[in-house]
């Protein structure tokens, strides 16, 4: 398994393995009113993949994916806050968008560095077409960036929850919920675990945390 230097050198979005921070001025749109009619602000992080593959297995016999790469962004022309209701407890909790999205990036990379194929397993099931090895690696790490991109949606989406989110069912941000999901997020990064681990060990409430 990738370790987290070996991760933290392959992901972008962080500093020393800190998620970046985020700013209103620097990485958010002001507008005037509500883009969605309720929410004061909305974050928007986007991650992606990048790697290389080969046909040929490397010195210890495995085909493995190369070069990998994952980068986060903040999305400044998705991302906006209402002008003149911009505030500390607010960007805290867009800040935990930023960090719930970073961790699931992270834990894609982890992921993509792990795949592996033993060169005779792997040349026996694609009857050594090298064309086949290299579409199966690509495959793989398609579908992993698939699944963790579903499950950045779900974790953000769950974040807003009023039942399990750190929002109330108005909208506005609960002090004490959203203490509950800053001290879970902060243990996964600072931990190295995965976020979603948290929740179900939380009973799937983070509220319980």
């Amino acid at each position: 398994m990738a370790t987290l230097q070996e991760v933290l050198q392959h992901t972008t979005g962080h500093t020393n393995g800190r998620p970046q921070q985020i700013e209103w001025r620097a990485h958010f749109t002001p507008v005037v009113m509500s883009r969605d009619g309720t929410s004061l602000a909305s974050t928007h992080v986007d991650f992606s993949s990048a790697y290389g593959y080969s046909s040929r297995a490397d010195a210890d016999g495995k085909h493995r994916l190369t070069n990998v790469r994952v980068t986060v962004t903040m999305n400044r022309a998705r991302s906006w806050f209402v002008r003149g209701r911009e505030g500390p407890l607010l960007l805290r909790h867009e800040q935990g968008h930023y960090n719930i999205t970073f961790s699931a990036a992270r834990d894609l990379c982890r992921k993509l560095l792990d795949v592996e194929w033993d060169a005779a397993v792997l040349e026996a099931l694609e009857k050594s077409s090298p064309a086949r090895i290299m579409a199966q690696l690509r495959n793989e790490a398609d579908a992993l960036l698939r699944t963790a991109r579903a499950e950045s949606s779900r974790l953000n989406e769950l974040y807003d929850d009023p039942a399990r989110g750190a929002k109330n069912a108005d909208g506005s941000i609960n002090p004490d919920t959203q203490g509950r999901w800053d001290r879970m997020v902060e243990h996964a990064i600072q931990q190295d675990t995965s976020l979603s681990l948290l929740i179900e060990i939380a009973g799937g409430n983070p509220r319980n945390w």
